[in-house]
């Protein structure tokens, strides 16, 4: 065991070394309290923060000099991006950013009277575009519609569905002439929602391109995943989604006609097992398969696949007829099936074959080109 007199030296060498230690940390402590200071203000979400005007924001802390005299500019903009991404759009140059709720506020170099743009990464629920310019208006009522462009269909960078809104109008009873630009970005469940007010007509081809940029450049890395993918629903038919990213269309004479249209969500092609076709694509009762037949080729327009017919009993004992498609392309395959009564067979085949058609591929990372616009194409979200 050491002597006391032997450990009196090692002790006073720790100290010695601390100090030591202590003297070349106070950069980094002074960095560190900098970088508190930041965090206060663009990484909590508090009242504090929200109540910041914009002029006085940019003259504290502009957006385009936050680096400016720090020791690790790469360590900066690394930690930089971990704040302004969190709501997982990017940094428009010379803007100023303030937290407020559950997203942001963006504000132009040239201050709150031109306008602003606000941000919410996640909203619910999920509904189709119609419904959620409705909802548009009710939290704008002093915003009156004159004109309104749209809804455009995009395609984000990652391949997400999304879609802008333009719509001019008058401010205050008409005493200002303004243009609202609204982005929507579609999640499983969920959707990011991006609006811009130009308050000056001069503005309202920028905050418009800005608008579009956000929209484009909306990271929510979903990743390959099952998803759904844009069709035109049966004329006629009574949708719902009975289970998540499933459409469920039933007929017009449903239950007395009990033909129902299932619309699966895509799966990547790796998850895809086809080893038991009636087992996995069963919507809402089984069916005990006297005689089956197929597979036979089918086309649309972007993808190709096949076709399985089976007849049988369901589960009350009653004759159907079960028609199950299975499209694919590169990366997914797009399951589709109708159910009918054998006696009903034939007024719901074609409105079936004419959904499948309509079915539209996945776009992939930076997006693929989307067909002309038209009616109800928006499948799930229209």
């Amino acid at each position: 065991m050491d002597s006391p007199t032997a450990v009196a030296p090692r002790q006073d060498a720790r100290i010695a070394q601390a100090s030591r230690d202590l003297v070349q940390l106070q950069p980094v402590a002074a960095t560190l309290a900098k970088q508190s200071q930041f965090i206060l203000f663009f990484g909590q979400q508090n009242q504090q923060s929200s109540s910041l005007s914009s002029v006085s924001w940019r003259k504290r802390y502009p957006v385009r000099e936050a680096s400016r005299g720090w020791p690790n500019s790469s360590l900066v903009r690394g930690w930089r991006s971990s704040v302004f991404f969190r709501g997982m759009i990017p940094l428009l140059q010379g803007w100023s950013i303030v937290t407020r709720g559950i997203g942001l506020t963006l504000t132009p170099p040239e201050g709150v009277a031109c306008g602003a743009i606000g941000y919410d990464e996640r909203r619910r629920p999920l509904r189709p575009i119609a419904s959620l310019l409705a909802e548009a208006s009710t939290y704008g009522p002093r915003f009156v519609v004159t004109k309104q462009r749209g809804p455009e269909r995009l395609t984000t960078h990652e391949g997400e569905y999304a879609a802008l809104v333009v719509q001019d109008g008058v401010l205050d009873e008409g005493a200002r002439l303004v243009q609202r630009s609204i982005g929507y970005v579609f999640g499983d469940d969920f959707y990011a929602r991006i609006v811009g007010l130009a308050l000056r007509t001069e503005q309202f081809v920028r905050f418009e391109a800005q608008v579009r940029q956000l929209i484009l450049q909306d990271r929510h890395h979903l990743g390959l995943r099952r998803r759904r993918f844009l069709f035109t629903p049966p004329v006629g038919y009574f949708g719902i989604e009975r289970s998540p990213l499933h459409a469920y269309y039933y007929g017009p004479g449903y239950p007395r006609d009990p033909a129902v249209m299932v619309v699966y969500p895509a799966l990547p092609r790796s998850m895809w097992q086809a080893d038991d076709l009636p087992q996995h694509l069963r919507p809402i009762q089984g069916l005990s398969v006297q005689a089956a037949s197929g597979p036979f080729q089918r086309s649309t327009a972007t993808l190709t696949g096949d076709t399985w017919t089976l007849h049988g009993l369901n589960d009350e004992r009653r004759a159907m007829t079960r028609t199950l498609v299975v499209l694919e392309d590169d990366r997914y395959v797009y399951p589709l099936s109708l159910d009918v009564a054998d006696a009903n067979e034939r007024d719901h085949v074609a409105r079936f074959w004419a959904l499948v058609d309509s079915v539209q591929r996945l776009p992939g990372p930076l997006g693929v080109p989307l067909p002309p616009d038209g009616d109800r194409v928006f499948g799930h979200f229209g």
